[in-house]
């Protein structure tokens, strides 16, 4: 809505950018708009407990009005969802319990990968922290699966270094020595559960 009453770009592009503009597009992004990622929500949307999402990877979703898909906004499930925990563009409703399953991946802030749920009523469940190293970076993450007993996670190969800026690199890119690999989390009953 902003840019819409601006009139014009408010956000500096950082997943296009060049390696020498990443770095000042994302402190730019940070001063002007408080936050280093544009917030767009454009990837996905997903009807759940009454209410219609629109999401991207990288942020907390965004609530819709249903019949008039007017901006609600930046849906937190009621103060439960931190800042700092993204929802996933590919939330997945869980086979045994209908709850909804998402990751949220995070480049930014700590920690990098959370996992969490929805429950049929609408009220957020509990959030598991998976990882964090501030130094390393983070994996980029994209998607997910749901059992009915598990949740698996997949890391690939592309990454997000924020020392490369250090050096007029992109932060992120395909790294071949990072060997792709599954997470597997035991589901509990309902919810999420603990890490394997």
């Amino acid at each position: 809505h902003d840019e819409l009453r601006h009139g014009s770009r408010l956000f500096r592009p950082l997943m296009n950018a060049s390696g020498t503009t990443f770095l000042p597009n994302a402190v730019a992004n940070l001063l002007s708009g408080g936050n280093f990622l544009k917030d767009s929500a454009n990837t996905a949307l997903t009807s759940y407990a009454g209410r219609l999402l629109a999401l991207q990877d990288t942020m907390p979703p965004w609530e819709l009005d249903e019949k008039t898909l007017e901006t609600k906004g930046a849906c937190d499930f009621d103060g439960d969802l931190p800042f700092y925990v993204p929802f996933t563009a590919h939330p997945k409703v869980a086979p045994d319990s209908g709850e909804l399953l998402y990751f949220g991946f995070n480049p930014v802030y700590p920690p990098h990968c959370s996992v969490g749920s929805v429950e049929p009523s609408g009220k957020l469940g509990p959030i598991t922290s998976l990882w964090h190293n501030a130094l390393q970076g983070a994996t980029f993450m994209h998607d997910f699966c749901v059992t009915k007993n598990f949740t698996v996670l997949f890391e690939g190969s592309m990454n997000i270094r924020p020392l490369r800026m250090l050096q007029g690199q992109h932060p992120l890119r395909y790294d071949p020595s990072q060997m792709a690999r599954f997470g597997v989390m035991r589901r509990k009953q309902s919810g999420v559960g603990g890490g394997e």
